[in-house]
């Protein structure tokens, strides 16, 4: 099991317009405050617009959420 000083969890749905910049935005600000053992956590409600896809290429982990974002942090 990988362990990662820091996780940032998304929650989304239908945001393959948006998610990109999110994931990068959070990016910059790590490094900016010299943060680099992190990961990304994309919580996807079964988005149909390609918003899992566009997090991965983005470096994003993505899990599946059918109950909710609460739900999505203990798995």
């Amino acid at each position: 099991m990988n362990k990662h000083r820091v996780s940032i969890v998304i929650p989304t749905y239908n945001e393959a317009e948006n998610i990109a910049k999110v994931l990068e935005g959070i990016k910059r600000q790590m490094a900016r405050i010299g943060i680099r053992d992190y990961e990304l956590i994309v919580v996807d409600k079964h988005s149909r617009d390609g918003t899992a896809e566009v997090a991965r290429k983005n470096g994003a982990i993505v899990i599946y959420d059918d109950i909710g974002k609460g739900s999505a942090l203990v798995k």
